[in-house]
C-alpha cells in the first residue's frame, strides 16, 4: 500500500483533534513497473467442481471456529452472525486474522495450491 501513495503532505487546516490533517493521492497506475504488485504467496487453484465443497468446508470451519451453529442451508444467518460478533469484537485485526486462517486452512484442505516463493528452486542451472 506505501507504494501507491504519493503527493502527501501535512495540512495546516484546522482539525477536531490535536493531530494535523494529512492531504495524500493514491495512485493505482500499472504502468509504472515500482507501483506494480507482485504476489508471492500461495495461489489456490480452484476447480468448477471444487466450489461446492469448499463452501461447505468453510462454513463448518466457520462454525467451529467461531461457534456458530452450522446449518448449510442457512448462510444468511451464519454470515448475519458472524457480522453481528464482529461489530461486536473488541479487537478487530484479530478476529479478522481468525477468519484469515479460516479461509486458508478451508483452501489446504480442498483445493490444489501453488506456493510461489519455491517455484524457482526446482529450476537447475546449466553447468
Amino acid at each position: 500500500m506505501l507504494a501507491v501513495i504519493k503527493d502527501w503532505k501535512i495540512s495546516e487546516e484546522e482539525s477536531c483533534s490535536d493531530h494535523n490533517i494529512i492531504k495524500f493521492n493514491l495512485n493505482f497506475t500499472t504502468n509504472n513497473k515500482e507501483q506494480k504488485y507482485v504476489f508471492s504467496g500461495t495461489q489456490y487453484i480452484m476447480k468448477e467442481q471444487q466450489h461446492i465443497e469448499f463452501c461447505k468446508k468453510l462454513l463448518k470451519l466457520i462454525s467451529e471456529n467461531f461457534q456458530i451453529e452450522n446449518d448449510e442451508r442457512n448462510t444468511k444467518g451464519i454470515n448475519d452472525t458472524l457480522n453481528a460478533r464482529l461489530k461486536g469484537h473488541k479487537d478487530v485485526g484479530e478476529f479478522i486474522e481468525k477468519f484469515d486462517k479460516t479461509i486458508q486452512l478451508t483452501c489446504k484442505e480442498t483445493v490444489k495450491h501453488r506456493n510461489l516463493s519455491h517455484t524457482f528452486a526446482m529450476v537447475k542451472s546449466v553447468p
